[in-house]
């Protein structure tokens, strides 16, 4: 797991088209009521995606680990509602990565992290996916878009009602 001074990274790859890639702005909220997955493992984007999905925690926080079956894979779920910032939509190429975090970061965390999260995304472009994630099991558990039926939200912060 890649670290920050303060936060980690999560993993959550899928398939998008650039139509629906636009939706995510940086600045947006972003909820999901459903619940999230995502893997710790980090590695090349998993075949046939070219949508990154980087969440970063606060090292500490609390998160539920995946059932047994997907603790190999270094999986997280979010149980509870997922209400995170998009703090930077980044492009290599044909690859997007969408970076999704609290809404509690200071101007200077968000310079780190978001530095950060493009420097492991430069790293990892060209990088084979981390072999456990490649299946299709696990594509089809992270292939829905993450937020509200991937519609573009105004910025709410999650702290308000």
């Amino acid at each position: 797991m890649i670290q920050t001074s303060k936060y980690n990274f999560i993993y959550r790859d899928t398939i998008a088209t650039p139509r629906e890639v636009v939706v995510y702005k940086a600045g947006d909220a972003l909820s999901e009521p459903a619940g999230l997955v995502g893997s710790f493992l980090r590695g090349g984007l998993i075949s046939g995606c070219n949508l990154r999905f980087l969440i970063t925690l606060e090292i500490g926080n609390i998160l539920s680990w995946a059932d047994t079956e997907y603790r190999n894979r270094g999986a997280y779920i979010f149980d509870l509602e997922f209400r995170f910032l998009i703090l930077d939509v980044y492009k290599i190429g044909d690859y997007y990565q969408v970076l999704i975090t609290p809404d509690s970061l200071t101007v200077e965390m968000k310079t780190e992290v978001i530095a950060a999260a493009r420097a492991d995304f430069n790293q990892l472009i060209d990088k084979r996916p981390v072999q456990i994630l490649d299946t299709p099991e696990w594509r089809y558990k992270v292939k829905k878009l993450v937020g509200d039926k991937h519609k573009k939200l105004k910025h709410k912060s999650i702290f308000s009602s």
